[in-house]
């Protein structure tokens, strides 16, 4: 039951310590093994109150800059350059939407094409390639920013010369899927099955109600296992919706790990007799099948106020 944990130690989810506030100092971050087609670059900041300047994040490759991207407040333009040796053309970007005072969220996603930014959970600009994406060494920050979470995704296309090797995971049957859009649906291979694991990563929008996963038998279309996080009503409510009828909820959680604008990672493994569900690495509760059946589980929808880094199923 330690898929996360493997996730971590193979590289393929990197956490990294939040530096908080880096204006005196600044902030340098190593990435081994460079970025490729697939990764994320997922930070959690803090625009400070007052009149902020501007602050920058840059993607170094030895002394060269790889990416340069500087927000200034003032002026709500976003400045992207690639520096190697001297400085090439700007590329302006107005409208954006970081506000002195408030928190906000940014993404790097590295495409074929180059860096797609979102920030507050929408696509800001797409920066394109001008230097290779796995020639980045080092991630830079400074200016008038706070940041308290840096996580990193991997992909799984390195294979096992760098070390993410899929095959130690246990009963996932396919590739991940990254980035995939809400409402989201998918066929799972096979069905369920003893043992099969299913592994999602997240991060709940800001002002959330709720989302929900539900696991269905398409041959009768019973939701055979919906999983409700309700973020206005702190609970975690889980239901079975068979021949045309719910079933009687359960919702009760010791610790409720969803949380608006926080990333999560849940895990969700079958089993003989239930499903067990982890989130954030910790046992979150069990759900007893009310469907016997449970081979016949094969499709997977996901809506409502989340947006997904990955899917492994």
């Amino acid at each position: 039951m330690q898929t996360v944990k493997v996730f971590k130690e193979q590289g393929i989810i990197k956490v990294y310590p939040g530096p908080g506030n880096v204006k005196d100092g600044g902030h340098s971050q190593d990435i081994d093994g460079g970025l490729r087609p697939g990764m994320s670059l997922c930070l959690q900041g803090t625009a400070p109150e007052g009149n902020p300047d501007r602050f920058n994040i840059d993607l170094m490759s030895g002394d060269d800059i790889v990416l340069h991207f500087k927000v200034y407040y003032r002026f709500g333009l976003v400045v992207f350059n690639t520096k190697v040796g001297g400085w090439q053309r700007e590329e302006r970007v107005g409208d954006q939407p970081i506000q002195a005072g408030r928190n906000f969220d940014l993404i790097f996603n590295v495409t074929l094409k180059g860096y797609q930014v979102i920030i507050n959970e929408r696509p800001f600009y797409l920066y394109k390639h001008r230097m290779a994406a796995d020639s980045v060494t080092t991630m830079c920050i400074g200016g008038d920013v706070s940041f308290h979470a840096i996580n990193m995704i991997r992909d799984s296309t390195g294979g096992e010369e760098t070390g993410y090797n899929w095959r130690f995971l246990p009963m996932l049957s396919t590739q991940p899927t990254y980035n995939p859009s809400i409402p989201f649906s998918t066929m799972i291979p096979e069905g369920m099955s003893l043992k099969k694991t299913m592994v999602f990563g997240g991060r709940v929008l800001s002002g959330a109600d709720r989302f929900a996963f539900d696991f269905i038998a398409s041959s009768t279309g019973d939701r055979v296992f919906h999983f409700n996080p309700r973020l206005k009503e702190n609970s975690v409510v889980r239901n079975s919706y068979i021949r045309k009828s719910w079933g009687s909820e359960e919702s009760y959680v010791k610790s409720n790990p969803f949380r608006e604008g926080e990333f999560f990672e849940v895990m969700i493994r079958c089993g003989r007799q239930k499903f067990k569900v982890f989130a954030n690495g910790k046992h979150m509760f069990d759900y007893w099948h009310r469907f016997q059946l449970f081979t016949e589980i094969d499709s997977l929808t996901i809506q409502g106020d989340v947006q997904l880094l990955y899917v492994l199923i």
